[in-house]
């Protein structure tokens, strides 16, 4: 076997294990389940890792590392604990990476975009203030990430129409910042409909192969 089928057989046996338990457990293995999700989430940061001379450029392979090192710290934080605010303000940080990582070519655009991120964040916060909903952090962090996660697909597809990058990376990029996009808007509606939990089943079928994905984005 090669390396990559290492990385994948044991990936995949845990992807089907905690969606098993995750669609038909009834909810009583939620522990076990957050377990396995993060014993897989570890695997794709620990093939990102193993990039090393495979890499066909280090400074993309460092930003990579970066991002999904600090994707780990946001999931242990949304699954193993109450602070989500944390969490989500993580994933802040990981997608400012991810932006920096593929508008690092033209970096005007990168302040341009953190720029309009602050001018956001503080409409946001003005809005919200003024509402008087609950829970503010944490509706702001999710408002700045939302931004930032437009930022983030709008920089990878502009990486890989200016062929930036290889052809195979480009879609590697551009299809794992999608799914993530399509777990984050199951995590929407999971609030939107008063769900009780930050890990439901479909988010999960979305985010485990976006990290796959872009844990294979670096190699050449």
């Amino acid at each position: 076997m090669n390396r990559k089928t290492w990385v994948l057989l044991p990936i995949a046996a845990l992807y089907i294990s905690f969606l098993y338990l995750d669609f038909f457990g009834a909810g009583k293995y939620g522990a076990m389940s957050d377990m396995l999700k993060y014993a897989s989430v570890l695997l794709c940061f620990s093939n990102a890792l193993m990039t090393g001379n495979a890499s066909y450029e280090k400074r993309d392979a460092a930003l990579l590392k970066a991002a999904m090192l600090v994707t780990i710290c946001a999931d242990y934080f949304l699954l193993f604990t109450s602070f989500n605010t944390v969490g989500i303000s993580l994933f802040c940080v990981v997608q400012l990476i991810y932006i920096y990582r593929h508008s690092r070519f033209a970096e005007s655009k990168t302040i341009i975009y953190l720029g309009l991120g602050s001018l956001f964040m503080a409409a946001a916060s003005f809005m919200v203030v003024r509402s008087g909903i609950s829970g503010k952090p944490m509706l702001l962090s999710a408002c700045l990430y939302a931004f930032l996660t437009a930022c983030s697909l709008h920089t990878a597809y502009l990486a890989g129409k200016s062929k930036r990058y290889p052809a195979k990376n480009a879609v590697l990029i551009n299809a794992g910042l999608w799914l993530l996009m399509l777990c984050d808007m199951n995590i929407f509606f999971s609030f939107a409909f008063s769900s009780n939990s930050i890990s439901q089943p479909l988010e999960w079928l979305f985010y485990l192969p976006s990290q796959l994905m872009l844990s294979f984005s670096a190699r050449k």
